[in-house]
């Protein structure tokens, strides 16, 4: 099971602490009060300040050894009730589809898929890969991963999978050709390929490989240059970085790319595609280094690469968000609309702190230091961090999700804020 805990006195707080006017606020937000210095366009006040995981509005704990909060996904009508569903999944080779919008006590997931024994971190994809109208569920085990036919229900195993490719590292779901089903991209375990399904037939339709890497890649969709069709940013530990035009993966080869940078030896170790963050109706490129050196040692560093660039080299633009101190380590970029004026936010993960911050998107974000973020929550002790976000169920914003797998005796945590 998972408990499922809804706080109802942390949010007394005003989501701007400059807004005197308006006493009224919630953490979970009031977007009914549109004459505040705090709001956006839409009417959504901007949550703002430094908070602890404790003031979370709504918290899960995963089952025993459970490792919940490995990855979280908006998953749209998994199982066929009209309603937006979330797939959790955990450390301990299974997932759970659960309902954002349950309120209270201990709740039994919707559905729970398992695709691997106990240590075994799963991740996935939620998209309609055969083109029936309902949802499917790609998730990964252990040198497999396996399709699942929405809507889903009850508990499944591998032996319930309607398809499966042989590739298990990641899975993200893109539309690479334009139209039809949505498709996927796999990359393997221990080797720099992408290997892209079109759908709706599962079969690979192209494998992209990186020159002279022998690392695993890590890789994000999105429409960088306005033509409709997503592209992919790739990256590997100690490789290069790339950046592929949507179009060339419907031919096998090598990445063709709009862009590539190298740093060194090393690329950067994470990659998100932002919907828009400064607002020019183009994705953005979110490259992370842990390990970055930006005015200090290890501190890390988020840079912003705007979409419709001649190079998505990091730095180029000059926007970047870096760690405060020495060793703080931040990584690991999200892209979320937490207050709904359709310019995509940023969250990152300080390592070395046990902190996530946000900083709202605009143009010209210039130099950001994490410790001048806009939010700040901060989770003490749990080590690995994760942040992500995620659509508000029937709203125009996102929540902000933090994940911690070996919180509560390794049960795994989640946070949401909004």
């Amino acid at each position: 099971m998972l408990t499922l805990l809804v706080l109802l006195g942390c949010g007394t707080a005003e989501r701007d602490p400059s807004d005197t006017a308006d006493t009224a606020d919630t953490a979970d937000g009031d977007t009914g009060d549109t004459g505040d210095t705090g709001d956006t366009a839409a009417g959504r006040e901007r949550l703002v300040g430094e908070y602890e995981v404790a003031q979370a509005p709504l918290a899960w704990t995963g089952p025993a050894a459970g490792k919940l909060g490995v990855s979280v996904f908006d998953g749209g009508d998994l199982d066929g009730d009209t309603r937006p569903d979330w797939w959790v999944s955990g450390g301990s080779g299974s997932g759970w589809l659960v309902d954002p919008a349950a309120a209270g006590g201990e709740v039994a997931p919707l559905a729970t898929i398992t695709t691997a024994g106990a240590g075994v971190y799963t991740h996935g994809a939620a998209v309609d890969h055969d083109g029936d109208g309902h949802t499917d569920v790609a998730l990964t085990g252990v040198g497999t991963t396996w399709m699942f036919a929405g809507p889903v229900a009850g508990e499944l195993g591998t032996a319930d999978a309607a398809a499966s490719w042989p590739y298990a590292n990641t899975v993200t779901a893109a539309q690479l050709d334009g139209s039809g089903p949505r498709d996927l991209v796999l990359t393997e375990a221990t080797g720099a390929r992408l290997h892209v399904d079109l759908g709706p037939v599962h079969g690979v339709d192209a494998v992209l490989e990186a020159p002279d890497c022998a690392s695993y890649l890590v890789v994000a969709a999105g429409d960088l240059d306005g033509d409709g069709v997503d592209d992919l940013a790739a990256t590997a530990a100690s490789c290069d970085a790339w950046v592929v035009d949507g179009v060339d993966t419907r031919a096998d080869g090598d990445l063709d790319t709009l862009a590539e940078w190298r740093r060194g030896a090393a690329g950067p170790t994470a990659v998100e595609i932002a919907p828009d963050v400064d607002g020019d109706g183009r994705g953005d490129v979110l490259w992370s280094d842990t390990a970055a050196d930006e005015g200090g040692t290890d501190n890390g560093a988020v840079w912003i690469e705007h979409g419709g660039s001649a190079s998505y080299t990091p730095g180029t633009s000059g926007d970047r968000i870096v760690g405060r101190a020495d060793g703080v380590g931040l990584s690991d970029a999200a892209a979320l609309d937490l207050d709904a004026d359709l310019r995509s936010d940023i969250s990152a993960v300080e390592s070395g702190s046990g902190t996530v911050i946000l900083v709202y998107g605009g143009p010209a974000l210039g130099v950001r230091v994490s410790s001048a973020a806009d939010l700040s929550v901060t989770a003490s002790g749990e080590v690995p961090l994760l942040a992500w976000g995620v659509p508000e169920p029937d709203a125009a914003w996102d929540r902000l999700v933090i994940g911690a797998p070996n919180c509560a005796g390794t049960a795994g945590c989640l946070w949401a804020f909004w």
